[in-house]
């Protein structure tokens, strides 16, 4: 019960598009006690880290030497804590898959944290707009496993998620070539009109 004191009134889960400004400062200050005192529930840890992954994911990218801030550190751990008490949860491995990517795309731990992402909570509608950015820009060259995975939410958003479709057209434009081409092959598979649309930088 003294947990459920502390924990936010924002289920908060990544979208498309970052938090309103009244949510997103809710979340930066408001007491972060509950996970302390929960130290077993690995949901509360979610509910304290995730807000932040929505804005993450609009953040440059960390690498090329560039350092990484102590908050996005003391974050990934966090996160990489939660994740070891409820490992089902695939909120907690797309935000450590976000993070991960921000700070390496090559880096083989996103790829990682972003198949258990898709192994956890493959029908997650909230979760799929910020996944399918994070694959995008992950590097999946050397990771068909991942290719199959990125590929078949893909398929299922273009043929089922008709109002998640403006999401693959955001990961399109972000994508690694590698990624784009596999876009390319899953989107036209289901509807060759909307993948002239988003190649020509329209939206459906």
């Amino acid at each position: 019960m003294t947990a459920e004191i502390y924990r936010s009134a924002i289920a908060y889960r990544p979208s498309r598009t970052p938090p309103v400004s009244a949510a997103s400062a809710t979340s930066r200050f408001r007491p972060t006690l509950a996970p302390w005192f929960g130290m077993f529930r690995g949901d509360l840890w979610a509910d304290d880290a995730v807000p932040l992954a929505a804005e993450l994911v609009h953040e440059r990218t960390y690498g090329n030497g560039n350092p990484v801030p102590e908050a996005t550190v003391r974050l990934r751990a966090a996160a990489e804590r939660a994740v070891a008490l409820a490992p089902h949860d695939a909120r907690l491995w797309l935000l450590i898959a976000v993070i991960d990517n921000q700070i390496d795309p090559r880096d083989a731990k996103a790829a990682s944290a972003l198949k258990m992402s898709f192994y956890t909570g493959p029908n997650e509608i909230d979760l799929m707009p910020v996944r399918l950015l994070v694959s995008a820009r992950t590097d999946t060259v050397t990771d068909p496993e991942l290719q199959s995975l990125f590929a078949r939410e893909l398929r299922v958003i273009v043929s089922h998620k008709l109002d998640l479709k403006s999401a693959v057209a955001d990961a399109y434009r972000e994508a690694l070539p590698v990624n784009a081409r596999l876009i390319d092959t899953a989107v036209g598979d289901v509807d060759q009109n909307f993948l002239a649309a988003i190649k020509s930088g329209n939206r459906r």
